[in-house]
């Protein structure tokens, strides 16, 4: 859970046990009905977020602490914008360095369109042979 403890759950007369803990949240907590019956442990591992009552003086927790993100999510994130436009990159300047290859030496450009062919031929077989071969 992330952001706010929505305030409607307050209207809720059924609750006998309530834990958010280490949930990541923020604000103020609910404290009417029987949100005023749950004590501190209750909240316990949010640091952004604040909570009173009606049994307690306000309680702020201490100095917010960072939030401390997992290794194996930090390791594996990517930027994909950054990526898939690294990527096209990439991707054009091989192939504009391959034509220009192929366009300049007429003997390796006769050698990739023999390869080609000879690929063509293996793969397809029978299909295209009367049409290419």
């Amino acid at each position: 859970m992330k952001g706010h403890i929505p305030l409607q759950l307050q209207d809720l007369n059924y609750l006998s046990n309530f834990n958010v803990c280490f949930n990541n949240l923020s604000g103020w907590a609910p404290n009417q009905n029987q949100f005023a019956n749950f004590d501190e442990s209750s909240y316990k591992g949010n640091p952004y977020l604040s909570w009173s009552n009606s049994n307690r003086r306000n309680t702020t927790p201490s100095t917010p602490q960072s939030p401390i993100h997992s290794t194996e999510e930090s390791e594996w994130a990517i930027d994909l914008t950054t990526f898939y436009w690294s990527f096209g990159a990439s991707y054009v300047m091989v192939l504009l360095t391959v034509v220009t290859i192929l366009w300049i030496n007429p003997q390796w450009r006769r050698s990739w369109f023999h390869f080609i062919n000879i690929c063509l031929q293996k793969s397809l077989g029978r299909l295209f042979e009367d049409a290419f071969f």
